[in-house]
């Protein structure tokens, strides 16, 4: 999240379990002419459509979901990744198709723009792939390799297309960048020292070097312990360090949103 949660004026038939199919539906749920106001910080929407109530409450839900996964890890961060990006999918193929008039105060608030929403379906997926591998969510190398790709390319998406500050979704992105590269090497390394792999050492020394400077670009205190047992190692039979093919190395094979 680059930008503080949206808020709402009270409604007290905000409270029921049905509010939002109620509004797609069109039941008469509230009076007729009934005005929904949301903001986020100083910049307040208000409308009287049904669909501005229905995207921005879930929007709201959206958020705090995306918000604690930020906040949490491992399992509980993937759980509350995957809420978040099921609520965003919902309205991208459910609800924003329908609604085909929007005001230009609506306009006023970016999150609610079909880019924006999108990229933040694309955060709340990057976030449930980061979520891979740490903690109590336990994966194998294959997976966490794929985990981390994943997430840098989605991460680098949410980038471009969220309004705001870009900066952190990019710093993101490289560091899984890294941790992939940073993966490649403990593979190339372990091939060497069981003899599959000749160049095993050289190819593990220039996937760490890669990684060691992508995290020390995003913030990161790097690998520098890595890069420093990778060079004794190639030692014993000097081989110049060569990054293997880059498309190949990180590879984004995003998979269906888990039902």
């Amino acid at each position: 999240m680059n930008r503080p949660s949206l808020t709402c004026v009270p409604l007290a038939a905000r409270d029921t379990a049905t509010w939002r199919e109620s509004l797609v539906a069109r039941a008469a749920v509230v009076d007729a002419g009934q005005t929904f106001a949301w903001q986020r910080g100083d910049i307040q929407a208000r409308s009287s459509s049904y669909l501005f109530e229905v995207v921005m409450h879930a929007l709201q839900e959206a958020q705090q979901n995306l918000h604690r996964a930020t906040t949490a890890a491992g399992k509980s961060a993937y759980r509350y990744a995957v809420k978040a990006a099921r609520t965003y999918r919902w309205l991208l193929q459910d609800v924003l198709p329908k609604w085909t008039f929007r005001t230009a105060d609506i306009h006023r608030l970016p999150d609610t723009s079909d880019a924006d929403i999108y990229g933040h379906y694309c955060l709340a997926r990057a976030v449930a792939y980061d979520a891979i591998g740490q903690a109590d969510l336990s994966a194998s190398p294959a997976a966490r390799l794929a985990a981390a790709s994943n997430a840098a390319h989605l991460y680098m998406v949410a980038a471009q297309l969220i309004d705001g500050d870009s900066n952190p979704l990019v710093n993101k992105s490289q560091r899984k960048v890294a941790d992939a590269l940073y993966l490649h090497g403990q593979q190339h390394l372990q091939e060497w020292e069981t003899g599959d792999r000749d160049d095993g050492a050289g190819s593990a020394l220039a996937c760490y070097k890669e990684a060691h400077a992508r995290y020390k670009d995003a913030g990161h205190r790097g690998c520098e312990e890595q890069v420093s047992y990778a060079n004794d190692r190639n030692q014993v039979h000097w081989i110049k360090p060569c990054l293997p093919s880059f498309a190949g190395l990180v590879r984004p094979r995003v998979t269906a949103l888990p039902l």
